[in-house]
């Protein structure tokens, strides 16, 4: 891109946020002054509810910015040294793959990523505003030994933490293996797949966060279920959850491991068995068990 390019982008981009600190000064100012003729805590209340979520915002904007831009510069070092073949007549070459305006297009793309699927924080005020606070019943529960403010402040932010990282995650997965399939990065080769070293190790190790990702939602489940209604029709849903749930989180963190180890060392038939295990044994865990426990539990009331 050129110099002139470069500086108009940067004059949009700055008009862009002002337009959008305009407008947010200008509806907390307008929302101030309404409650101000109510009571002045009311003014104070919607000055800090604004300030949350515009906090909120900017966060989950700047982490999937910074998430999106990373992977994408990752891709970009690997054109470089990504050759595609070329044919012209009769003739076969390879071509490097070096366009220098790729490094802005990757950024820009990035950041336009990040805005959209951080906008959205700001709908979470509510869990972080009780998180933040917290909340104490003094009361324990008998199956996992909490109290049970953790599962009224704290579950539903860890929910929404979770839901976040786990988008992130798989459209950076999605997305960086669409872009290595496009430079040829990852490719087939006498009708067997092939793929870079680079991509080899950046799609290895994004499955292993993937991976992590997936123990902690398996961890999770066994709040969610205490959190739920424990009457008996359930029955066979929370004691196939608690009992589960660890074991599906040990298969995940074994999975993450040997995705490591594919992105360092490159044992493909380890990974791919390591994701069918884990494939398998979650769809065992949350369907199969349940229904034959569940059909088990109605024969024995029956």
């Amino acid at each position: 891109m050129s110099r002139r390019g470069r500086r108009l982008t940067s004059v949009l981009a700055v008009v862009v946020l002002l337009l959008f600190a305009g407008r947010w000064t200008a509806v907390l100012l307008a929302d101030r002054w309404w409650a101000a003729e109510f009571s002045p805590h009311a003014a104070t209340y919607l000055t800090d509810w604004h300030i949350l979520r515009l906090t909120l915002d900017l966060a989950g904007i700047v982490i999937a910015s910074a998430w999106f831009i990373g992977h994408l510069l990752l891709v970009y070092r690997a054109v470089g040294t990504v050759q595609v073949r070329r044919s012209v007549a009769n003739l076969e070459f390879r071509e490097a793959l070096t366009p220098r305006t790729l490094l802005t297009v990757a950024i820009a793309t990035g950041a336009l990523l990040g805005l959209l699927v951080g906008v959205g924080a700001s709908g979470w005020w509510r869990e972080a505003a009780l998180a933040w606070h917290g909340v104490a019943f003094r009361v324990t529960d008998p199956l996992m030994g909490r109290d049970l403010g953790a599962y009224v402040a704290q579950l539903p932010i860890w929910q929404a933490g979770h839901g976040f990282l786990l988008l992130l995650v798989l459209l950076g997965l999605t997305g960086v293996a669409a872009l290595y399939m496009l430079v040829g990065a990852i490719r087939w080769i006498e009708r067997r797949p092939a793929i870079n070293t680079h991509a080899r190790v950046h799609m290895g190790w994004l499955l292993a966060a993937l991976a992590l990702v997936l123990a902690w939602g398996y961890m999770l489940r066994r709040y969610e279920i205490i959190a739920g209604s424990l009457n008996l029709a359930e029955e066979s849903n929370w004691r196939t959850g608690l009992l589960v749930s660890p074991l599906l989180a040990g298969i995940a963190l074994a999975t993450a491991a040997l995705s490591a180890m594919w992105a360092v060392r490159g044992r493909h038939t380890l990974v791919v068995a390591g994701w069918i295990v884990l494939a398998g044994a979650s769809l065992v865990g949350h369907w199969v068990l349940p229904a034959v426990l569940g059909g088990s539990l109605a024969r024995a009331v029956e």
